[in-house]
């Protein structure tokens, strides 16, 4: 089975670092393609590798995560986002939710939003997949 790819994308280095540190990638069929910390080199990363999944924050220098979305999701409508952020304003969730973005987690990232990650991506430790080049994510 093709492996699922993955970027994150958040100007603050923590979370990034917290992320990759602590989902079991390798576990769960991840393959790690990399990080930026802000959003125009974020939608340049993305670009160049193609990610099935892109998890990102939404407020970042250069370029929002929702601009981002909106840009990828233009040239690669398949690829999806999990948004993490540290906004609870509703404005910003039904923007993402219009963008087609189904998951949306609050900051500060916890041991439960990590193994909710991990759960939308997987399922029983097998990558979820629909069809070819298209992944469930669950919503709760």
């Amino acid at each position: 089975m093709e492996r699922i790819s993955a970027v994150i994308l958040d100007d603050e280095k923590h979370v990034v670092n917290l992320i990759k540190a602590l989902l079991p990638w390798d576990e769960i069929g991840i393959e790690y393609k990399g990080e930026a910390y802000n959003g125009e080199d974020g939608l340049s990363l993305v670009l160049s590798v193609h990610p099935d999944i892109v998890i990102t924050d939404i407020m970042m220098p250069g370029m929002s995560g929702l601009d981002l979305i909106e840009e990828t999701h233009r040239r690669f409508p398949e690829i999806e986002f999990i948004i993490i952020s540290g906004y609870r304003e509703f404005d910003y969730a039904q923007t993402a939710i219009r963008s087609g973005v189904e998951n949306y987690l609050l900051k500060p990232i916890d041991r439960d939003e990590l193994n909710y990650i991990h759960w939308i991506i997987t399922e029983n430790g097998a990558p979820i997949r629909e069809a070819p080049g298209h992944y469930a994510l669950y919503q709760t």
